[in-house]
């Protein structure tokens, strides 16, 4: 088996816990959010820390999952890919609509927890408001739906971009697809990598939310009026962060 290295771009809420998850297998390995717990006082430079954490990987296919939007000031420098000890360079591009992906973020910033599914022991709460009705503030949302959009080019350019620096390919997957019944996105993905992922991981039951939105937001019809006249972003934003 070849030997691949692979970062996983993605914002939040785009079902990037499950898909990190599913890609620890007996033959890959992924870490969550590798920069969550990175102090450049304590481990030194993104790189180092990064390198440290992927030698420890103890299989063929190692990598990572990272939100670049997240920190302000972060740059495409943040990580090499290794010279010597990989024959393939992988950067996972993973998008979610972002209609859903602001629905998402506004009830969990409401109850301020961002489970990765609907087991973790913090989605209770979001589970029993969205079977009461969740009723949504249109201006905020279109802000924020806004905020999606924007984000989700800025993320599209960073990875393409990375990507060209770095020589390495791009695979682009989409949670719509990642948790429907197309496997599409699923093998493509997989050949990219040459394993299988565990799609145990991927349940659609294991979603938070479900897809049909009408049926829990008691004012949809506004939501959908205020975004209506929202038009796609033309211009990259590269100080966007993602909060």
């Amino acid at each position: 088996m070849q030997r691949t290295c692979f970062v996983l771009l993605k914002l939040a809420r785009t079902g990037s816990t499950s898909l990190g998850k599913a890609l620890n297998t007996t033959v890959s390995f992924c870490r969550n959010e590798i920069l969550n717990d990175w102090n450049p006082a304590t481990h030194g430079s993104s790189q180092a820390y990064i390198d440290h954490i992927l030698s420890e990987a103890k299989t063929p296919i190692r990598g990572f999952t990272l939100n670049p939007l997240k920190r302000k000031g972060f740059g495409l420098d943040f990580w090499r890919f290794p010279d010597d000890d990989v024959d393939q360079r992988l950067v996972l591009l993973l998008l979610r609509d972002p209609w859903p992906t602001t629905i998402s973020r506004l009830i969990c910033r409401h109850f301020g927890v961002y489970p990765g599914s609907r087991d973790d022991a913090d989605a209770g709460a979001i589970r029993t408001s969205v079977d009461g009705g969740v009723h949504i503030d249109p201006a905020r949302f279109a802000a924020a739906y806004a905020k999606s959009q924007r984000s989700q080019e800025n993320l599209r350019a960073f990875a393409l971009e990375y990507a060209r620096r770095q020589a390495a390919a791009v695979c682009t997957i989409t949670y719509e697809n990642m948790f429907s019944v197309d496997p599409t996105d699923l093998v493509s993905l997989e050949q990219a990598l040459g394993i299988d992922v565990d799609r145990r991981c991927l349940k659609p039951e294991m979603k938070i939310l479900p897809d049909n939105h009408a049926a829990f937001i008691v004012n949809y019809a506004e939501l959908q009026r205020a975004t209506a006249q929202l038009s796609q972003p033309t211009e990259i934003q590269s100080d966007t962060i993602e909060s």
